[in-house]
């Protein structure tokens, strides 16, 4: 599925970049997007990622676009009210995308930080 969505073409500062083009760096972590400014951040990730590549190579922005708003509302919109957590696009996204492992690790640590997640005290709950 995920090679379908072509998102590992899509590097990790791209990713960060059109967080910042969007303001979701302004916004709370755990607030909710609604169905439309998503659409409209992966759309600006995959223009971004035409412009960079080679015309033979370009890909369906808006097919591409909505495979990969599918997939993450199926994944994180489980109540179906069109609305998925920033915390979890962010996580989602930076998984995905191409990039040093490294990089992404940080970039991680830094949502984590930002979210004021204690790391020395996780809350884990498991269901028997």
């Amino acid at each position: 599925m995920l090679g379908l969505v072509k998102v590992h073409l899509i590097d990790l500062w791209n990713v960060i970049e059109t967080f910042r083009d969007n303001n979701f760096h302004t916004l709370d972590l755990f607030s909710e997007l609604e169905m439309s400014k998503v659409e409209q951040c992966i759309q600006n990730m995959y223009i971004q990622l035409n412009k960079r590549l080679a015309y033979n190579q370009q890909i369906n922005v808006d097919s591409q676009t909505q495979l990969l708003l599918a997939w993450l509302f199926c994944l994180y919109d489980k109540n179906r009210l069109a609305r998925v957590k920033l915390f979890s696009l962010k996580i989602a996204l930076t998984t995905l995308c191409s990039g040093k492992l490294v990089d992404k690790l940080k970039c991680k640590q830094t949502i984590l930080n930002l979210s004021n997640f204690d790391i020395s005290n996780p809350v884990i709950s498991i269901k028997k």
